[in-house]
């Protein structure tokens, strides 16, 4: 099987059976419970990020968010916390995106984490935005960081910059964004946002005119997505 064909229905019965079925996601051995805890939200983004099981995903989450508060450990809490928040976004809670970010950046700002105090701040920014907030003191805050950031995380803020800046519109700053979030994330391997950024920046070419490249990009990030099993993003790729 490829590691990245996982059938809804086998991943509904456990998370570990989807690792045995494909996914390289266990370390052998887990030394510490706070591996473990790390390891089970990885896996959960994993599954997230292909939409699969979400149910099943969130519940996984929330034990893990409740474990790790029994435990006081607060680098699996605040990632947990940040997946949860995400998904909470996608679903249209914005609210509920935004207290979940809010509990991750305390747990970042207690553990000195930059790069999950930025991922924290993100999603709060984000969900402001949507209910119709200014996010602009929530981006400003992060964007302090980039320097010292991983770059994942350098190109999530820069996306997440174009996205407002598009949204406002300023067409013109949402290109110059998404050409360096496509950089960051490039050298990042993150594939699934090198697919959303290929998304934009068809959608961008669409409305000037330039039909090729808007192609292009969108061949492109049809093609990241049928490889990596992003089925949300298939489908936006196709629509466009």
């Amino acid at each position: 099987m490829d590691q990245l064909d996982l059938s809804e229905v086998y991943v509904r019965l456990s998370l570990e059976a989807a690792a045995s079925a494909g996914f390289a996601v266990l370390p052998a051995p887990l030394h510490t419970k706070r591996a473990d805890l790390l390891e089970r939200v990885r896996l959960a983004w994993e599954l997230h990020r292909r939409d699969f099981a979400l149910d099943l995903v969130t519940a996984q989450l929330h034990e893990v968010v409740d474990e790790a508060e029994k435990l006081t450990l607060v680098a699996p809490l605040a990632e947990a916390l940040i997946a949860l928040a995400d998904i909470r976004h996608h679903a249209g809670d914005w609210n509920g995106a935004a207290e979940l970010g809010r509990r991750a950046m305390a747990c970042a700002e207690r553990m000195g984490d930059t790069d999950a105090l930025v991922r924290s701040q993100l999603e709060v920014a984000l969900a402001m935005f949507r209910l119709g907030q200014d996010p602009d003191m929530d981006l400003r805050q992060a964007a302090e960081h980039l320097d010292r950031l991983a770059p994942g995380t350098a190109a999530l803020l820069r996306y997440a910059h174009a996205k407002i800046a598009g949204a406002r519109p300023d067409l013109e700053r949402t290109r110059v964004l998404l050409t360096e979030a496509l950089g960051l994330a490039e050298a990042a391997q993150e594939r699934r946002l090198m697919c959303r950024v290929h998304i934009r920046l068809g959608y961008l070419d669409r409305l000037a005119g330039d039909l090729e490249s808007a192609e292009e990009h969108s061949a492109a990030g049809l093609e990241m997505a049928e490889d990596c099993g992003f089925r949300r993003l298939q489908a936006y790729c196709l629509l466009d």
